[in-house]
């Protein structure tokens, strides 16, 4: 089979204007970069067989290097001969200058001090089956990196040992804006334990679950939060400043953001290997059990708005007030309801609402202002439900001030209901509106 040829992106310096060229890696390895002010390189993508050729430049000094990244076509084969491609090394002192590095498919060794200049780190696709690097290692040499701003590992898991006596010392990243983080949980977990990530950083993880490997109980999700989550609060401090959380559903996705006052984000994600939640038991246990984790989530935060979106025809109303016991200084609330006529979601989700004193439960969400619903099967009892849940919120001393539902429904004079509805609904909250999708 013949291998493509490969290319190489150069950018060179000369005084104040900078010039981009495209070669042939042949041509490029001809070069004496390190004389030629070289301020970034870009291999993509390279063969296995061609990373041993950049083994001999990379080794030198390139005083002017600011980016660097390199990309290896890996072999889909199990048999791949390239698994025990050597690691790349990069002495901190042949690199004074560099800012941003990018490997796919590279194994990297890292000691401390590493690239102390550097700002941007990504690593992804780690080729080999066996671990190569000590996470206390790593650790160090994340730390001394003072001004990263941006990690991001995707499928690179694999690279970290644990074995290790070493006293666990976690990187204390204090310029750190970006984190993102793609790999099973177990890896998850390990990193989130030994990163410091302050509070103004936007975090996003994403758990590669293989259903293979669940039993798809309620057991197994409900452990999904708590697996990957630090022990120690202040090691993730930025859960504790959430206000406004998105709750989202798909085919073979999970998806839960908070967002703080200034903006910044803690994306959690499970993306499944396939679509194990084609069976409504399961899907109804799955959901029920990561609202139940929400609280944990967002420990001792002060989260005043959320919104979910989905299937929420899955979700009972256990479900729905056991999610909202955790946010009890909630003020505005959204659902969206995806999953198509019939539902029963939307009452589910008023009989939670209306649970008070009268109940062996007491009310959730005793401050909310605002409910909007979208995606409402509409049925001649839906406004009973409304209008109960409703009443039982002002008898508690929690009336909603604004409530707005958007109604499908095959019924004839859909909007008419809808306005003889809102006519009953208007004596308990200051604002209805009742709309037809």
């Amino acid at each position: 089979m013949t291998i493509p040829p490969s290319f190489v992106t150069i950018k060179t310096v000369h005084g104040v204007e900078v010039v981009e060229r495209r070669v042939s890696l042949t041509d490029a390895l001809s070069l004496e970069m390190q004389a030629i002010h070289v301020s970034s390189l870009s291999f993509s993508p390279i063969h296995p067989t061609e990373f041993y050729l950049l083994l001999p430049p990379l080794s030198k000094r390139m005083p002017f290097l600011e980016e660097l990244e390199i990309v290896v076509r890996q072999s889909p084969s199990s048999k791949s001969p390239y698994l025990t491609m050597p690691s790349l090394e990069l002495p901190g002192s042949n690199f004074l200058l560099l800012e941003t590095l990018r490997l796919d498919g590279v194994a990297l060794s890292m000691t401390s001090p590493f690239l102390t200049s550097l700002r941007h780190l990504v690593l992804t696709n780690y080729p080999d089956v066996q671990p190569r690097l000590l996470i206390t290692d790593f650790m160090d040499a994340l730390e001394s990196c003072p001004n990263l701003e941006e990690l991001e590992i995707r499928h690179y898991g694999g690279i970290f040992s644990t074995d290790t006596e070493e006293p666990r010392r976690p990187a204390n990243l204090e310029r750190l804006k970006k984190l993102t983080i793609q790999e099973p949980s177990i890896i998850i977990s390990l990193l989130l334990e030994w990163l410091f990530v302050p509070v103004f950083a936007d975090v996003h993880v994403t758990m590669d679950l293989t259903c293979a490997h669940m039993d798809m109980t309620e057991d197994c999700f409900g452990n999904l939060f708590h697996v990957i989550l630090p022990t120690a609060q202040n090691m993730l401090p930025i859960r504790q400043e959430i206000v406004s959380i998105e709750v989202n559903y798909a085919d073979n996705t999970y998806q839960v953001v908070g967002e703080t006052p200034l903006g910044n984000k803690l994306v959690i994600e499970a993306s499944f290997s396939a679509d194990p939640l084609h069976h409504p038991l399961v899907r109804s246990i799955f959901y029920e059990s990561i609202l139940c984790q929400l609280g944990g989530v967002f420990h001792n935060s002060h989260v005043i708005i959320a919104s979910f979106t989905g299937d929420l025809n899955a979700v009972t109303e256990d479900g729905w007030y056991l999610a909202l016991t955790h946010f009890p200084l909630l003020l505005r609330l959204m659902a969206t309801d995806t999953s198509g006529e019939p539902s029963s979601a939307v009452e589910h989700f008023f009989d939670a609402l209306g649970h008070s004193a009268d109940h062996a439960r007491p009310m959730v969400s005793p401050h909310l202002q605002a409910i909007c619903f979208r995606g409402a099967t509409w049925n001649d009892w839906l406004w009973v439900y409304m209008t109960l849940s409703m009443q039982s919120r002002m008898r508690a001393g929690a009336k909603v001030e604004s409530l707005w539902v958007e109604a499908r429904g095959n019924g004839v004079d859909l909007e008419g209901k809808l306005k003889n509805a809102k006519s009953v609904l208007d004596a308990y909250t200051d604002k209805c509106s009742l709309l037809q999708m």
